[in-house]
C-alpha cells in the first residue's frame, strides 16, 4: 500500500508494507517505509491504529446512525531526543500488533462497514506534521 500527502508529495513519501491483512486475534506485523527526497529533519516517527465500525437502523426522518471504534494502539516507532535530519533514502520502521478476537472482518456494505486504519505520523519541529492513512483488510481466522 502506497500514500504520500500534498505538501511533502515529493520529498517525503511513505509506503506500508506488510501481511495482505490482519486475521482478528492474531498479531499484525508490518514495515513503514518512508521515502525521503531531500533532507529533512525528524524528531519521530508514529503510527495509530484504529479499528471502526458503523450502522443505520431505521428508515426516512427516523434513521439513526450508530458508530463504535476498537480502542486505538498508539505505536512509537522512532523517536530521536534531539531532532535529527535525514538525508535522501528511505527508512524503514518495522512495527506488530495484536487484534482483538472479537474484530469485524472488513466490510462496506450499506447500512453498515467495519475497518482498520493505520495512520503514520512523522513529527517535523515546527511544521505541521505530515499524516498518512492505511486502511487494512481484517478476516476472521
Amino acid at each position: 500500500m502506497f500514500a504520500h500527502m500534498g505538501l511533502f508529495s515529493r520529498d517525503l513519501q511513505v509506503e506500508l508494507l506488510g501481511d495482505e491483512a490482519a486475521v482478528a486475534g492474531r498479531r499484525y506485523r508490518g514495515t513503514l517505509v518512508a521515502r525521503v527526497g531531500e533532507v529533512v529533519t525528524v524528531s519521530a516517527v508514529r503510527a495509530r491504529v484504529t479499528g471502526r465500525q458503523g450502522w443505520r437502523t431505521g428508515s426516512g426522518k427516523h434513521q439513526v446512525s450508530h458508530s463504535a471504534n476498537v480502542p486505538t494502539l498508539a505505536l512509537t516507532l522512532a523517536e530521536y531526543p534531539e531532532a535529527t535530519q535525514w538525508v535522501p533514502d528511505s527508512y524503514r520502521f518495522p512495527f506488530a500488533f495484536e487484534l482483538p478476537a472479537d474484530m469485524p472482518a472488513s466490510h462496506e456494505h450499506a447500512p453498515a462497514h467495519a475497518y482498520l486504519e493505520l495512520e503514520a505520523t512523522i513529527a517535523i519541529p515546527w511544521r505541521c506534521d505530515p499524516r498518512w492513512r492505511f486502511l487494512i483488510p481484517v478476516r476472521r481466522p
